[in-house]
């Protein structure tokens, strides 16, 4: 501006109000920034208290509130599948359950293929899992009832038909079988019986033998007559002495004619026609059937099974042979390297395989153990980095379930912390001695940018009821946040772990601890998710591996942070001291004395200036 009459001309520099909070009432936690006005004439404001961005409306000159966009269709647009979520300074799109977000859109969650927190809960082993679009199903294999979450056994021996058995009816857990009367056999449709013809095997009739349906009857050859215990017989016209003496075994007196004759079948008689020699039905037409080995006796046979199958009751067949379970394999790899997995070992139905009507194997055919319970060792990482949140009252099983959300949820609250323009927000998470550029919310990080560290969540060795997860939040650089800056990043980079320094940022271990509104998102996340109220300790990476006992207090939500209607307990423990921490709070340091010897050498300057009239000529000046 400048200022004078005549051939006098004066010069005067506009004083930056918004450089002190002193000068000005635009208070970050009113979610107000402060832009300098440069003033045309006399009596013009000389700042202004404007919204930290466009995502805010203003209330009052020196108070904004956030506006919900998700009450105004026309100021969100979410993806199929989704809804919206308000934010503080935005909001976010959430798939709704059963998707998950890929990129920009919601896909469905195949629960039955799943092995994170999406994972169906069906029954791990009777239970069988049908995916469809935004959802599954559970049913219950065959031979089990129940919701395909909780299986029980069916009985099926108990149903009118008895599972089809036309003879009897043998229940077994998960299936059954069927089995025949005497006299029969089961027919290969495993349900049906069949006739067995004893006669072919040891049937017990001292001559002849005729098979009937589920039974036979025995009979004698001609001269003779059947016994009371209908197996024997008893000669009726006896031969004389001298006869009996030529016969070898049997001698009747047959139509007037001495006849000598053999016992019964197993024997047949000689040319000479009174010599009875045994019948090797082994070699002559071998009666065994199937896995067998055919043992001549005299009299008759012996069938024998071999290969692990079963003699049937016709004495002569070895068709079916039980199922035998091989021995339990070695365990698998565990599914976790640390803080609690699972392993299985399993078995098969093939010491035997079960062939024809033979027997299921019983029993399971495989088995899960737990395995590498310890916790699990921390990285440089989240040494450096991270945090570790407790969460008192609900299980590692439980959080897990929802851990895709919990990013979600990280990932807003950290978002809504480095918008906000100061350099112990915004500046901190870029990196930078700048201010922001513009007022529209922007982002810092990404769910990709949330490393939740291996074996979490678990549960906490020392309370009981409580989970831990330890984690820390990155970000690419650039991104759309840090871009925004009036002034380049700072040259000094925090430390590397295993994240790359110069295409990465990461929030410092003391900014992510002090992020009130993690523990109010999380604390409000597991409330509407799993209707389950929790408290939260919060804890600096390094503290984890010995556990102290937390002293709990109830910590007001930040003023820097909108309070959510969940009352939220927290408990901070312990203060990094290691190299990279020091690093920043002398970082820090350094920016805050600077900004006050800059203030200070500006207000030494403009009392010079207006001490010195020489320098600055007033209106009516002559």
């Amino acid at each position: 501006m400048e200022l004078g009459s005549g051939n006098q001309t004066k010069t005067c520099e506009d004083i930056n109000e918004c450089l002190s909070s002193s000068t000005h009432s635009c208070l970050s936690e009113n979610k107000m920034m402060c832009v300098n006005k440069v003033v045309a004439k006399l009596g013009d404001p000389t700042h202004e208290c404007q919204c930290i961005s466009d995502k805010y409306t203003k209330l009052t000159d020196t108070l904004c509130t956030d506006i919900d966009e998700c009450k105004d269709s026309s100021l969100f647009t979410c993806p199929s599948n989704s809804y919206c979520r308000n934010t503080e300074g935005g909001y976010t799109c959430d798939c709704t359950s059963g998707y998950e977000k890929v990129g920009s859109v919601c896909n469905d969650i195949n629960e039955c293929t799943a092995t994170n927190a999406n994972k169906h809960t069906c029954h791990a082993t009777l239970g069988v899992c049908t995916n469809s679009e935004g959802a599954y199903s559970c049913s219950c294999k065959s031979g089990y009832q129940g919701d395909g979450i909780t299986c029980t056994d069916v009985d099926e021996c108990l149903a009118v038909d008895k599972g089809g058995c036309a003879g009897n009816c043998h229940n077994y857990v998960g299936t059954y079988n069927c089995s025949c009367n005497a006299g029969y056999v089961l027919n290969d449709n495993k349900r049906s019986c069949n006739d067995i013809n004893e006669c072919l095997g040891n049937h017990g009739c001292a001559q002849t033998c005729t098979n009937t349906d589920g039974s036979f009857t025995c009979g004698c050859q001609r001269g003779f007559t059947l016994e009371a215990d209908q197996k024997n017989c008893s000669v009726l016209s006896k031969c004389s002495t001298n006869s009996s003496s030529t016969c070898s075994q049997l001698c009747a007196i047959v139509d007037g004619v001495v006849t000598c004759l053999c016992s019964n079948s197993f024997y047949t008689l000689a040319p000479d026609n009174t010599t009875c020699i045994d019948v090797n039905e082994c070699n002559t037409s071998n009666p065994c059937i199937g896995n067998a080995t055919c043992q001549n006796a005299s009299p008759g046979y012996t069938c024998s099974c071999i290969n692990g199958f079963k003699l049937a009751a016709d004495s002569v067949s070895c068709v079916n042979r039980d199922g035998g379970y091989s021995g339990w394999s070695n365990w698998a790899s565990c599914s976790q390297t640390c803080a609690g997995g699972s392993q299985t070992r399993t078995r098969m139905c093939t010491s035997p395989t079960k062939v024809g009507n033979g027997l299921d194997c019983v029993g399971s055919e495989s088995e899960t153990q737990t395995c590498n319970a310890d916790p699990c060792p921390l990285n440089n990482d989240t040494k450096n980095y991270g945090i570790k949140l407790t969460l008192q009252g609900v299980t590692a099983t439980q959080v897990d379930l929802i851990k895709s959300k919990i990013v979600v949820a990280l990932v807003g609250a950290c978002n809504d912390y480095c918008n906000v323009n100061e350099t112990t927000h915004f500046g901190q998470c870029c990196k930078t001695q700048g201010y922001r550029q513009t007022t529209t919310a922007k982002v810092f990080t990404n769910t990709a940018n949330v490393v939740i560290s291996d074996g979490y969540p678990a549960p906490n060795p020392v309370i009981s009821m409580a989970t831990d997860i330890v984690f820390f939040v990155k970000a690419a650089k650039p991104n759309e946040l840090c871009n925004d800056s009036s002034s380049t990043s700072s040259s000094r980079r925090k430390r590397a772990a295993t994240f790359n320094p110069s295409v990465e940022f990461v929030i410092p271990q003391a900014t992510l601890q002090s992020i009130s509104s993690i523990t109010s998102a999380i604390v409000a996340l597991i409330q509407t998710e799993l209707n389950i109220t929790v408290t939260v300790n919060v804890q600096v990476s390094t503290a984890i591996d010995t556990t102290p006992a937390p002293t709990t207090t109830t910590v007001a939500t930040s003023t820097t942070q909108p309070p959510t209607n969940t009352t939220v307990t927290t408990t901070t423990q312990g203060t990094k001291t290691s190299t990279s921490t020091s690093v920043e709070a002398w970082v820090i340091a350094v920016a805050v004395v600077g900004a006050l010897v800059g203030v200070a050498i500006i207000v030494i300057i403009v009392i010079v200036v207006v001490k010195k009239p020489s320098k600055v000529a007033h209106i009516n000046d002559p």
